[in-house]
């Protein structure tokens, strides 16, 4: 009883109060500061679905986490759930926080009646509106063109044509500056074929289709509309209606011949039912641990402090997972400071509104991506700064992923300066591999310079300077890995110029620096000279 006492209150209690808190705050300072008073403009999938997804981690780490230490939660092989059980508690908070953000928008929209669209903008803003008289301007649309390369091996291409059309109060005001427009989209995916000319060919196909469909749709039929926000949609639009050579920032609405159905629904009960059954999840998997002794007997703690046992170094081996991935240590240094770089620069560019799943290449451009005619014409600085910009978040997170895994061994065998300037280096050539690979493509991402980096970890393995345990566990593997990235860059949307030219360059770098490391390491294995260089270091520190 003593145990689930413990566990109720230190764990399953926090956990409530974290999740009805975050629930509640947050969607009230999303009504207040994004919908009632529109403070600063935040894309709607961030502050609807990426915010809240998130948010709870923070204090679920604080309050939460540093408890599962307590519990007995270690397999036979000294393997921790303590992972697991953070997760869990996550999403059965980011759950019910996605549906509250549904309900506070559903609740705070209304249907707007307005006698004609000269109207729109003598009202308050509502999401919803009908109107009385209106022309829609099928003659004079903008047309906005987009292709994007999708899947998570980039196997696919969506096509998506935006139409923007004015819309007037009648025929007799289409000589006057439209005061809204009708936004209109058509989207096809296909699989990603491997020749451009192929992709011209289905896009092609795909325009002339949505030509026919846009000839035959009657605009003038619609139940209601909807006015957009800030969203990916919107931004198509208003590149076509730039396109109709209008610069001017008006309504952009969307119709549907539906009827409209207001209110919340049957959300509220979702809200309920998704985070109460969290919850009892919880609990349930609260059932399962026992609380370790410590938690309850202080000597049994003081004795445990003097024992090495493999419940402590498996407790030491999470807490680097956790602290350095993002902080700088005496363990990695480098390595963590490249990958907060990167993720600043990612979110500065979400909540500046360039996208979050997909981000345009006029936007990464803008931000500094390696593109051809500007790189040749002076912008020579595009050929590192595009090494930090990544096209969407999986791109930015399997970027991440690779750099931590090589970075944790090159780090120690290189040294940091040695490790950041071959880092550096083997970017700024990947890069210019692909300008002089592909001349007026937009390139982007980290994975050039990490490809240098398994060039460089490839080095240092094929000539020996590990030991031959760790060189055989990690040669197949990392060749493997080499080899299947690629092999997938062979496929359309994937700049494998850069991927090679970080490679090989970092390889003949790594073979470069090779002679001097065995001469700094006196021919000792790298892990062995790491771990005799830290003894010798503590043993001087004793003496002091």
């Amino acid at each position: 009883m003593k145990g689930l006492a413990y566990k109720l209150k230190s764990i399953f209690l926090p956990f409530l109060l974290i999740g009805i808190s975050t629930i509640v705050l947050y969607t009230f300072l999303n009504w207040l500061l994004f919908v009632k008073f529109n403070v600063f403009s935040v894309k709607e999938d961030i502050t609807n679905l990426f915010i809240p997804i998130f948010i709870a981690i923070i204090p679920l780490l604080i309050w939460v986490n540093p408890k599962f230490k307590n519990l007995k939660l270690e397999n036979k092989q000294g393997k921790s759930y303590g992972m697991l059980y953070f997760i869990i508690m996550m999403i059965a908070i980011a759950i019910p926080t996605v549906i509250a953000q549904n309900i506070m928008i559903a609740a705070t929209s209304k249907l707007s009646a307005l006698n004609n669209i000269n109207e729109i903008n003598s009202q308050p803003a509502t999401k919803y509106y009908t109107l009385k008289e209106y022309y829609v301007d099928k003659i004079h649309a903008g047309i906005n063109s987009e292709a994007e390369i999708t899947g998570k091996h980039n196997e696919n291409v969506a096509f998506r044509i935006y139409l923007s059309l004015p819309i007037y109060k009648s025929v007799a005001d289409t000589t006057q500056e439209p005061i809204a427009w009708l936004g209109k989209e058509y989207s096809k995916t296909v699989d990603n074929p491997k020749t451009d000319q192929r992709r011209d060919e289905l896009y092609h196909e795909f325009a002339q289709n949505t030509q026919a469909l846009f000839d035959q749709a009657d605009f003038q039929q619609f139940t209601y509309l909807t006015r957009l926000g800030n969203t990916d949609e919107h931004d198509g639009f208003n590149k076509a209606i730039k396109q109709a050579g209008s610069d001017k920032i008006v309504p952009v609405l969307t119709a549907s011949d539906e009827p409209f159905e207001g209110g919340v629904g049957d959300r509220p009960i979702w809200l309920g039912e998704s985070f109460l059954g969290g919850a009892l999840i919880i609990f349930l998997m609260l059932l399962i641990p026992g609380v370790k002794e410590k938690t309850f007997y202080p000597e049994a703690k003081k004795h445990e402090q003097h024992t090495i046992s493999n419940e402590a170094v498996n407790a030491k081996a999470e807490d680097f997972k956790w602290h350095n991935l993002f902080l700088p240590s005496k363990e990695s240094f480098i390595t963590p400071i490249l990958i907060d770089l990167n993720l600043i620069v990612f979110i500065i560019m979400v909540f500046t509104g360039a996208g979050l799943i997909s981000i345009q290449s006029e936007t990464l451009v803008k931000w500094g991506a390696n593109y051809g005619p500007l790189t040749k014409d002076g912008e020579w600085w595009r050929l590192l700064t595009s090494t930090f910009l990544h096209g969407g978040i999986m791109h930015l997170l399997m970027n991440m992923y690779a750099l931590l895994f090589v970075g944790l061994f090159l780090e120690k065998s290189l040294g940091r300066g040695v490790y950041l300037v071959l880092y550096l280096i083997t970017g700024i050539i990947a890069s210019a591999t692909s300008l002089w690979w592909h001349a007026d493509t937009v390139s982007i991402g980290a994975s050039g310079a990490i490809m240098g980096m398994y060039g460089v970890f490839l080095a240092l393995l094929l000539t020996k300077i590990y030991p031959p345990e760790f060189n055989k566990a990690f040669l197949a593997s990392t060749g493997i890995f080499v080899l299947f990235n690629l092999t997938a860059g062979m496929q359309g949307g994937v700049d494998n110029a850069a991927h090679v030219g970080g490679l090989i360059s970092g390889f003949l770098l790594g073979l470069l620096y090779v002679p001097y490391l065995k001469f700094k390491t006196k021919g000792t294995p790298i892990p062995d000279f790491i771990q005799s260089t830290t003894d010798e270091e503590n043993h001087a520190a004793n003496n002091n």
